[in-house]
């Protein structure tokens, strides 16, 4: 493992994070800095301290992960072989989570996304967003900007089967996922256009809610769906089916 100041450091250097950091125990100095990380916990900080993380160092084994079990799910079966032997190589984990975060929002992700990437870039390793059902590698994690944000930085577009079509990996900021029905196999790629597009506004001044008309190829209604992540919402055409108001997409 590298050591804190490899990852995190008020000036960046060597390419680390930018920010504070420490080792969670009492008995923690400042030689901790230079040591290589084991088993604990550990807190990063932004230069302002708006945004705080805390990381946790385990084994695989304390979190149940199964290498093999990953690499023989549908998961799996969208890596390539580098990012495979990445998976399979795995003997250490590195949870992140927020304590507190910048109510500007974008610096914070930036951030997570800084110290995950760079985690990742020097253990040769690979970064795991389980509620997008996604993996990614250091260089995916490029910076999050409010100028420059796409939401695919954070969010994925599943299909379970059935004609349901829904975003994966918003529920992780506690936002609502947003889904479709009734969507033919041929009108899922537009499907999935509908609803990054969507998914994008949750990022905006403009909060999507239930009740909400659209007008998006032809209109639409925001219903409430529970069950769906932390909350979620369906998308409706006011008139006429799914698969018209997708193909009013391309007209």
């Amino acid at each position: 493992m590298p050591s804190l100041e490899q990852v995190v450091n008020p000036k960046g250097h060597g390419g680390a994070a930018i920010g504070y950091v420490v080792p969670l125990r009492p008995e923690a100095g400042k030689s901790d800095l230079q040591a290589p990380m084991t088993r604990g916990l550990y807190a990063a900080s932004s230069l302002d301290r708006k945004t705080v993380l805390k990381f946790r160092v385990m084994s695989k084994e304390e979190v149940g992960f199964d290498p093999i079990a990953v690499l023989e799910s549908p998961i799996g079966a969208t890596l390539s072989p580098a990012e495979k032997d990445c998976v399979r190589s795995t003997w250490t984990i590195v949870q992140l989570t927020f304590e507190s975060y910048d109510p500007e929002f974008f610096p914070a992700l930036d951030l997570f996304h800084q110290i995950a990437g760079r985690l990742a870039r020097l253990t040769d390793g690979i970064v795991a967003d389980p509620l997008a059902e996604r993996y990614l590698t250091a260089d995916m994690l490029v910076p999050v900007l409010k100028e420059t944000f796409d939401v695919r930085q954070l969010v994925s577009v599943k299909s379970a089967g059935g004609g349901r079509v829904q975003t994966m990996g918003l529920a992780k900021l506690a936002l609502p996922e947003i889904l479709l029905t009734l969507v033919p196999p041929e009108l899922e790629p537009m499907a999935a256009v509908l609803l990054l597009s969507v998914a994008a506004e949750t990022f905006s001044d403009r909060q999507l809610k239930a009740g909400d008309h659209f007008k998006a190829g032809t209109e639409w209604i925001v219903a409430e769906q529970p069950g769906i992540g932390v909350s979620g919402y369906e998308l409706l055409p006011v008139e006429g089916s799914v698969a018209d108001a997708l193909l009013a997409l391309k007209s």
